[in-house]
């Protein structure tokens, strides 16, 4: 006989996993319907003896469980999530049970009634500890939270064997009667401890989650972060359940099934164990299931208090009528918010534009806008990254501008991003790319035609960004080609017209000596030459100096400043000081000049109407290229400005030097911390 393959082999556990966990989907769901008419028959409290707690939390733990268990049989979450809905489920079977017996004179109540001492454990035990321990994918945080691990399995075996063993059982809620079976009081005594322990296991367990979600990477934690609040909002119901008393069960019935709908969503929203998206319908099912048994069960014990008498078919008929009234509306509203989380608004594409138009709306600068809209395109298409690049104009190949939102996963590859041209008014303004769900997910025609149509008004961001991209930018080149012109002019005014004056003067000089040994009557004219050539050299001293300050191009702009800010000090004055906190590169011209204006004045203010006694002037350049900027900050310990104060002229000189380099200076103080005045100089811009 041929011998199988390990493919071959493979395939077929496969296959037999995937039969098992579809009858563990379908069994216990059966079973809870079938309890619940059982209970409802025979006149049993659903609410108050949980009933309604393990029909709705251990439906959608086996459910989903099994779904989790066919897709990866190898990892345990799906398995302990199924098991430990067939002990919700096998829990209220007994129970009902039980009622149906005392109703009915049906055999086997003891049993039953000893069964549901004990089972429950299996139910909530693994849920509170071992399913912490192990999400997402099915080991511990490290090898030393194995030893918990099997604690927890334990605790909850001994858990279970005392209830088995325990001297007396509930018959109903109010009726003792002794263990059928083998009792021991030395099992009674230790319930208590080992409830203990295992809340103690259960906090260790939920401290493993925590950690594991501190450690995560970004993106990971993104995966981990709803688990961890479904199981504090578990937490939470559990402890409080005691005080609520009689809405302990409704509040255990909403919470409960958190755990295994946000394990299902993380799975499925940021595909952990990259499993098919078929399981939308299945989710909706189980929401469904849950409105159907959850809304019969409320109705029914709602009209048996009313009415203050047992469940008959009366109230199982209005039961009945009320879930099929709010089925297709349910249903409608399950669908479209399962839709939401797993695709956005893909369904509702003027639902993601109108939110689209409203972010750019409100956003006024260029820049943030364009920050904003990557985020709402991603939260639109339920993607995990998106990229919006804005080119330059007149064929420049570097972007404008580039921002991203969410991160970036390690699986995307250039054949997993999509890329859609930003076109506006027939022009190319750039291209926006956004990253396909899952790497085994393409974007469907239906997302791409909402990326399509979310292209456009992203296309006039774009656009309205790169025109003002463009006027900064042309308001630079203006600024330093003024500068630059300014310093040529300068340079012109002093080595060439400067000292032909110069020499006029000295000819002058020169004549004027002749004439006096001579007699001559032109004496006086020479001498009249001489001082228009004297003011000529001085109007010309003047120009060269109003135009770019002679100490930046012979000291530099540092000791330019120190030159500069030394003339200011005086006895009794303040102490003045020039920082540079490293060596200066080379700076163009319009950025020293406006550098050394706004240091000069911030001192001249300081100096006049401060009344400081220290001033600190510090230079430094900041940020990496191309993006470096001149930070020049002056900083005084004087009384601050005064509130309400009117901005003066030196103050918005010194703030237009700045913005014209496409910059910005600001000016702080109050009475404690004095005045400070910084400003940022792009160095690229020169």
């Amino acid at each position: 006989m041929t011998q199988p393959t390990v493919g071959g082999a493979t395939a077929f556990t496969r296959s037999r996993s995937g039969a098992v966990a579809g009858v563990l989907m379908v069994v216990p769901p059966v079973v809870a319907v079938a309890s619940f008419a059982v209970m409802t028959a025979a006149g049993g409290q659903l609410v108050a003896s949980h009933v309604l707690v393990g029909a709705v939390v251990g439906s959608v733990s086996a459910v989903l469980g099994g779904y989790l268990a066919s897709r990866v049989p190898d990892n345990p979450m799906g398995w302990l999530f199924a098991l430990s809905g067939v002990a919700y489920v096998a829990s209220i079977a007994v129970s009902a049970w039980v009622t149906a017996a005392q109703a009915w004179q049906w055999p086997g109540v003891l049993a039953a009634a000893w069964v549901s001492e004990w089972i429950y454990v299996f139910a909530l035990g693994p849920q509170l500890t071992v399913l912490l321990l192990l999400f997402p994918d099915g080991s511990p945080l490290s090898h030393r939270w194995r030893v918990l691990v099997w604690t927890s399995g334990a605790v909850i075996a001994a858990l279970v064997v005392a209830w088995m063993l325990t001297p007396q059982i509930h018959l109903s809620q109010d009726e003792l009667v002794p263990n059928p079976f083998l009792a021991s009081e030395v099992a009674a005594q230790l319930t208590e401890p080992l409830l203990t322990v295992l809340g103690l296991c259960g906090l260790a367990s939920f401290a493993s989650l925590v950690l594991r979600l501190r450690r995560a990477a970004p993106g990971e934690r993104r995966r981990i972060a709803p688990y961890v609040v479904a199981a504090t909002l578990v937490i939470v119901a559990l402890g409080a359940t005691p005080p609520l008393s009689t809405a302990g069960p409704y509040v255990q019935t909403v919470v409960l099934p958190l755990l295994p709908i946000a394990a299902t969503l993380c799975v499925l929203r940021y595909r952990l164990y990259d499993l098919e998206i078929a399981v939308r319908r299945s989710l909706v099912w189980i929401g469904l299931t849950v409105v159907v048994v959850g809304g019969y069960a409320l109705v029914v014990e709602a009209v048996s208090n009313l009415l203050q008498r047992r469940a008959g078919l009366p109230e199982s008929l209005l039961a009945a009528g009320a879930v099929a009234a709010v089925f297709q509306p349910t249903r409608v509203w399950l669908q479209r918010a399962v839709g939401r989380a797993l695709y956005g608004h893909r369904d509702d594409p003027d639902r993601a534009l109108t939110d689209l138009g409203r972010t750019l709306e409100l956003t006024a600068e260029p820049t943030t806008a364009l920050d904003r809209a990557a985020e709402r395109i991603a939260a639109s298409l339920a993607v995990p990254w998106v990229a919006i690049e804005v080119a330059r104009g007149g064929g420049d190949e570097e972007s404008a501008y580039a921002t991203a939102a969410g991160h970036r996963p390690a699986w995307a590859t250039e054949d997993c991003l999509t890329t859609v041209p930003l076109v506006h008014a027939g022009t190319h303004r750039g291209t926006l790319t956004v990253c396909r769900r899952s790497p085994g997910e393409p974007l469907s025609s239906r997302d791409r035609d909402l990326l399509e149509r979310l292209a456009y008004p992203i296309a006039a961001g774009a656009a309205a960004f790169r025109l003002t991209d463009d006027l900064r930018r042309s308001r630079e080149r203006l600024v330093v080609a003024r500068e630059e012109e300014r310093r040529r002019l300068r340079h012109d005014l002093h080595d060439e017209l400067g000292p032909l004056l110069a020499a006029i003067a000295v000819r002058l000089d020169a004549a004027t000596l002749r004439a006096r040994r001579t007699g001559g009557a032109e004496e006086s004219v020479l001498v009249d030459l001489r001082h228009t050539a004297q003011d000529a050299i001085t109007t010309v001293r003047r120009t060269v100096e109003d135009l770019r300050p002679p100490a930046l191009d012979e000291l530099g702009l540092v000791d330019a400043l120190r030159a500069t800010v030394a003339g200011f000090e005086a006895p009794g004055g303040p102490a003045l000081t020039v920082v540079a906190t490293q060596p200066l590169p080379p700076l163009p011209a319009a950025v020293e000049v406006a550098a050394y204006r706004i240091a000069v004045e911030a001192v001249t203010n300081a100096v006049r109407h401060a009344a400081a006694r220290k001033i600190v002037v510090s230079v430094a350049v900041e940020g990496e290229a191309p993006g470096e900027a001149l930070a020049v900050t002056v900083h005084d310990d004087g009384h601050g400005l005064a509130t309400g104060r009117a901005e003066g002229v030196g103050t918005t000189s010194m703030r237009e030097r700045a913005e014209e380099l496409g910059g910005h200076c600001t000016l702080t103080g109050s009475a404690d911390a004095g005045t400070r005045v910084h400003a940022d100089l792009p160095i690229g811009g020169g």
